[in-house]
């Protein structure tokens, strides 16, 4: 079987006896050690393991395949990427968020649902990026402030904004949900925006001063 790190093979010939894929990604995390990189791919014989079949492939004996290879990278850019991408999502959301108030007064409910179904699913998703990206990239959420409040802030009135959502539709309170949306969301997207862009650019900030470390230390 081969053992490939960014390309090049590793030596697996410390690794213990019956050991599974967990124990060479931990030999691979131990070459990156001082890089500042991590492990953003596992494949393999060339197929990519997904969340679902991680723990499953990591007890695996790693010799059941013939080839484990893993792809390393800074996780800056991986967490910069999927903000980013979550963030034109959440941009969208504007337009149609409009439309969804409009086929309430309308009486619309049934295309309102729909359209709202891919709102919710947007800000959840912008709420997931933010929280698994942060903790990826290291940001500290306890003291970081965007545009005057805390990012736990930011996060908080997101959730609560999305459980109101969820109270007046469970209640079937139609007017009580184009409240919400109309005059509550509009202005907690309008924030978000900012706290979005700002997000980024601070986790940018973050990429780019470990990359400046690691040149200086070459």
């Amino acid at each position: 079987m081969t053992l490939i790190l960014d390309g090049i093979p590793l030596n697996d010939a410390h690794l213990p006896e019956g050991a599974t894929v967990g124990h060479a990604v931990d030999l691979a995390k131990g070459r990156l050690a001082g890089t500042g990189k991590l492990i953003l791919a596992i494949l393999c014989d060339g197929a990519e393991v997904d969340a679902a079949r991680l723990r499953g492939v990591m007890a695996s004996d790693y010799s059941f395949f013939k080839r484990v290879e893993m792809v390393s990278g800074s996780p800056y850019a991986a967490v910069t990427e999927a903000l980013q991408q979550a963030r034109a999502a959440f941009g969208d959301s504007f337009a149609t968020i409009k439309q969804v108030t409009a086929w309430l007064s309308a009486g619309d409910i049934q295309a309102a649902m729909r359209g709202l179904s891919e709102c919710v699913e947007a800000w959840s998703d912008m709420h997931e990026a933010v929280v698994q990206g942060g903790a990826l990239a290291g940001v500290d959420f306890d003291r970081l402030v965007i545009g005057g409040r805390h990012v736990l802030d930011w996060l908080g009135e997101l959730s609560k904004r999305l459980r109101d959502i969820r109270d007046a539709i469970q209640s079937r309170d139609h007017v009580s949900l184009g409240d919400v949306l109309k005059y509550e969301m509009d202005e907690t997207l309008q924030g978000w925006e900012v706290m979005l862009d700002g997000f980024i650019r601070h986790v940018e900030k973050m990429g780019a001063g470990t990359a400046e470390r690691a040149f200086a230390g070459t």
